[in-house]
């Protein structure tokens, strides 16, 4: 695919298939311009997890981040299906006041400093 590549990094335990992908190009730039790191997009089956790349060359910069996006894949794990995630989402989103405010982007912040705090023991597929 154009500007993308499959990772292929250690993961932990999860209930579904993740995918994880670095994409670089026009859109990466575009999503970097406006401090977004990465995105996970659960689907049936699957969750995707893109990453945000300056270029080809470069590799996920920062454990927390990929903690961080994995406690979306478990989030999503939680609900009946990805269409329940994604409303529960949306829902968080617009009641609590947009993205920094989002209890499921607060959740897995948390989840990301926990890590870090524990110089990543317990998280150490993400090194």
């Amino acid at each position: 695919m154009l500007w993308s590549k499959r990772l292929g990094l250690n993961q932990p335990k999860t209930k579904k298939k993740v995918i994880e992908v670095g994409v670089w190009g026009p859109l990466a730039s575009f999503m970097l311009g406006r401090n977004w790191g990465a995105v996970t997009i659960p689907l049936p089956f699957v969750c995707f997890i893109l990453y945000w790349l300056e270029s080809e060359s470069e590799t996920v910069w920062w454990p927390g981040l990929r903690v961080h996006e994995y406690q979306h894949v478990f989030q999503d794990e939680k609900n009946l299906c990805f269409v329940v995630t994604a409303i529960k989402y949306m829902y968080a989103h617009i009641v609590d006041g947009g993205y920094k405010k989002n209890r499921y982007e607060i959740e897995a912040d948390l989840e990301a400093d926990k890590a870090e705090d524990a110089d990543w023991i317990g998280y150490e597929w993400a090194l």
